[in-house]
């Protein structure tokens, strides 16, 4: 999986983003009712990047989601942190005004696609409680 992520996330072989399609068709099924919101990048990632790896991944697969959350904090990347320094970090996300609507009274999926100490998710759930969904669950490729 280390040299998947690194592949697809840091070398940018976008056509990786197919290798969990079906997966990802089969789990999603159950998850119909579902209002699927994808992690977000910041827009310096997304500059040097190209592209939002879990939004790929949806893409591909072609699972319908709404990019509500928004990360408004540029960071050194997860995998350059130490534990300790992911642990520290402040609330990088907010709800754009539309999702803020949207999520209330919702079951919600929010994706990721590696799930290392869990702060980061943590930070974008935290946000979405705070406007009254019915139900959150997450769900990442990895951990």
């Amino acid at each position: 999986m280390q040299e998947w992520f690194e592949e697809y996330k840091f070398k940018g072989n976008y056509g990786l983003r197919y290798s969990f399609r079906e997966f990802l068709q089969t789990y999603f099924k159950q998850k119909k009712n579902f209002l699927v919101i994808p992690m977000p990048i910041s827009t310096e990632r997304m500059k040097s990047r190209g592209f939002n790896q879990v939004e790929g991944l949806l893409d591909a697969a072609n699972i319908c989601y709404q990019p509500y959350l928004v990360r408004f904090a540029d960071s050194l990347s997860q995998v350059q942190k130490t534990r300790k320094e992911r642990m520290a970090l402040k609330q990088p996300f907010k709800l754009t005004l539309e999702g803020q609507k949207a999520v209330l009274n919702k079951d919600i999926l929010l994706v990721d696609d590696i799930y290392t100490t869990g702060r980061t998710i943590f930070h974008a759930a935290q946000v979405i409680l705070e406007n009254d969904p019915s139900k959150l669950y997450t769900f990442s490729i990895a951990r």
